[in-house]
């Protein structure tokens, strides 16, 4: 699922979009345009942050009307705006600013809501999604792509929603596939 249909659909609080570099169809742009925004500056960059609600752009407004762009601060909130794992953002916001660097970033989606997160809090970042994404009575899987280093190629797993040994299984078996890797390198 693409994040704007995500956005739309109810499931996404927050929608970021690029202006420069993202073009949805003429349709889905008007239907953008009924939603509250504001301008973000990101990673040097002018932007728009779309709203589900009038309420959370006022709340987004609110924690970052004196925090200066591009800042962790800034972008913690942002992350939060956009509906991610409170540990997913605290990990982007420390790989942003080279705190604390992973040696295998793991890439999860679940019903168009994308992000980075560490192998370390995969497990809790997925239960979370599948507790606070509002999907009603559908329940979709959770895409996870990672890539060891020294692979050419990433890695997919698909977790269906609920299926904790499943979730627990892929954990084990990133864990190892690093552990393995480490050893070779």
């Amino acid at each position: 699922m693409k994040d704007i249909e995500s956005f739309l659909r109810g499931f996404k609080p927050a929608l970021l979009t690029n202006p420069h570099y993202q073009t949805y169809h003429a349709v889905e742009s008007l239907k953008l345009a009924s939603y509250p925004s504001v301008g973000v500056r990101l990673h040097q960059m002018d932007q728009l942050l779309y709203f589900q609600t009038e309420t959370n752009k006022r709340r987004f407004l609110k924690q970052t009307h004196l925090l200066p762009p591009d800042s962790p601060a800034y972008h913690r909130e942002v992350g939060l705006a956009l509906g991610f794992p409170p540990r997913a953002v605290e990990y982007y916001v420390s790989i942003m600013h080279h705190e604390g660097v992973d040696e295998c970033k793991v890439y999860l989606e679940y019903c168009g809501i994308g992000f980075v997160t560490s192998l370390d809090y995969m497990q809790e970042d997925i239960l979370w999604l599948w507790q606070h994404v509002p999907t009603a009575s559908h329940k979709f899987n959770t895409n996870v792509c990672y890539k060891i280093r020294g692979q050419q190629k990433p890695c997919h797993l698909i977790i269906r929603y609920g299926d904790l040994p499943a979730l627990s299984s892929a954990y084990h078996t990133i864990k190892k596939m690093l552990e393995e890797s480490s050893v070779r390198i």
